[in-house]
């Protein structure tokens, strides 16, 4: 995938690709990356191009990549972009933009993912839950097996 993403053919196979899929099987949420990154503004470009195409789909991205322009990224309603941060992040992006922020207490202002709490991520993202693509305030992460049991530690309220 990485290798036809370099191409300069890339934003023309995919905005053909997602037009069949959009006709076959109603889709109305794109998840770009489910692990990688945007890198290199031409690629970044090509996806504002593809994302401009379909309006009625609601994409939505994670990044670390604070170098690229994302002015035409941000202007985007149908796109959700969340700059994500760590305890390893050294750099912040230049444009301000919604975050995800992994760290073990929750940040004041932010949302837990609630997928993240629950077992075995009985939550599934889209499915059940739209709140990276609806909501533009920072979404917590907890580390990797930080909640291991149920909703206890779950604010309903986190949600309105």
């Amino acid at each position: 995938m990485y290798e036809m993403a370099k191409s300069s053919k890339f934003k023309d196979i995919l905005i053909a690709a997602l037009t069949v899929e959009t006709l076959t099987s109603d889709i109305r949420a794109f998840r770009i990356h489910e692990s990688g990154d945007f890198f290199s503004q031409d690629y970044l470009d090509a996806w504002v191009s593809i994302i401009r195409a379909f309006p009625q789909v609601k994409f939505w991205a994670y990044t670390k990549s604070y170098m690229l322009d994302f002015k035409e990224a941000l202007k985007l309603k149908n796109l959700n972009l969340r700059y994500s941060v760590d305890p390893t992040t050294e750099h912040l992006p230049k444009q301000k933009m919604a975050k995800a922020v992994v760290a073990t207490d929750r940040p004041r202002g932010s949302i837990t993912c609630p997928s993240t709490l629950t077992k075995k991520h009985a939550i599934k993202c889209v499915r059940d839950c739209r709140l990276c693509l609806d909501t533009n305030k920072t979404i917590h992460f907890p580390p990797h097996g930080f909640y291991k049991s149920h909703l206890a530690q779950y604010e309903s309220n986190e949600l309105n």
